[in-house]
């Protein structure tokens, strides 16, 4: 199952040939349109945690477009009309839906999400996921096979990292390397080095890894300017098991396989080593406990980035 997450991206213009070839460049995974009047990037993921993908995502159009500013989901709003265009069905047949004169079992139609305009010119607006889920299991009407869209809760997640980037920063979410290019987006370590407070180098993790031509790398540096004494520290007394979990105070060290299967050119398994900082380390007791919690962050961009000819870098 594939989930799409629709973007409303400000400051992007699609008539533009020079934008357009950046986009065709270093941010062709996305599809992009222009509808109502906004631009959309529909960013497809098959991650099990599409938020933290997402916000990754929106990183990297950061990146590529640094005039762009990624404001929320799209939620996709329809009108009854609309749903009856989409879904193949009568006008009548849908207003009775919501208004609750047909019977159906189950779950009621769902509530409209606002109302546009005033008066006898009011219009009744639902998001179109939250109709297609109804749909589905009520009708058996998939309209869009293998497509899943966000929920409710995680649109309100995804919108809330969207608001307040710099926040999440200093909770500690990793950020991800970039997926276009070869560096992680400006911005997104230059905030947390140097002057930063202990507090903001707790809760975060150093990964490093290998792709399938290009060596140990460290893919994430967890705020520090050199994370390679932190990670010999914590590493220090973990030998070559392909699996380890070993705490050190207030880090750990997780060692796993790639959950894919993944090979270097020699035909050996390409190993993940991170180093946990602070309460994410509080959190696992072993490594399949950790390999739940971290892997997930990190599975989409290690995908776009494991068969590049080259690694991708850490700016300072």
């Amino acid at each position: 199952m594939e989930t799409h997450i629709p973007l409303i991206v400000r400051n992007v213009d699609l008539d533009d040939d020079e934008t357009l070839e950046q986009l065709a460049i270093g941010l062709a995974d996305f599809g992009w349109q222009e509808t109502g009047g906004q631009v959309v990037a529909t960013f497809f993921t098959k991650s099990s945690d599409p938020v933290a993908a997402a916000a990754a995502a929106a990183l990297c159009i950061r990146r590529v477009l640094p005039q762009a500013s990624v404001e929320r989901v799209d939620e996709q709003f329809v009108s009854l009309a609309d749903i009856a265009a989409r879904a193949g069905l009568s006008h009548e047949a849908v207003r009775l839906w919501a208004a609750g004169k047909r019977r159906t079992t189950g779950a009621p139609f769902p509530a409209p999400r606002a109302e546009v305009g005033q008066g006898r010119t009011a219009t009744k607006i639902w998001t179109w996921p939250e109709v297609l889920v109804w749909l589905e299991a009520h009708y058996c009407l998939d309209l869009e096979p293998d497509t899943a869209y966000l929920t409710v809760r995680q649109v309100a997640q995804l919108n809330a990292l969207l608001q307040e980037p710099q926040k999440e920063n200093r909770q500690g979410r990793w950020q991800p390397v970039a997926t276009a290019g070869d560096s992680i987006p400006d911005g997104l370590e230059q905030g947390r080095r140097g002057e930063g407070s202990s507090e903001e180098r707790k809760a975060s993790l150093i990964w490093a890894t290998r792709g399938r031509t290009w060596g140990f790398k460290f893919l994430h540096d967890g705020g520090f300017r050199d994370p390679l004494p932190v990670y010999d520290e914590v590493f220090s007394g973990v030998w070559d098991e392909p699996e380890a979990w070993r705490r050190v105070a207030d880090k750990g060290a997780l060692r796993f396989p790639d959950p894919l299967g993944r090979k270097d050119r020699a035909g050996r398994v390409i190993p993940h080593e991170f180093v946990l900082l602070g309460p994410l380390a509080d959190e696992v007791d072993s490594v399949d406990e950790a390999r739940e919690l971290v892997w997930p962050q990190v599975a989409d961009v290690f995908a776009r980035v494991w068969e590049l000819p080259k690694p991708p870098s850490v700016e300072t």
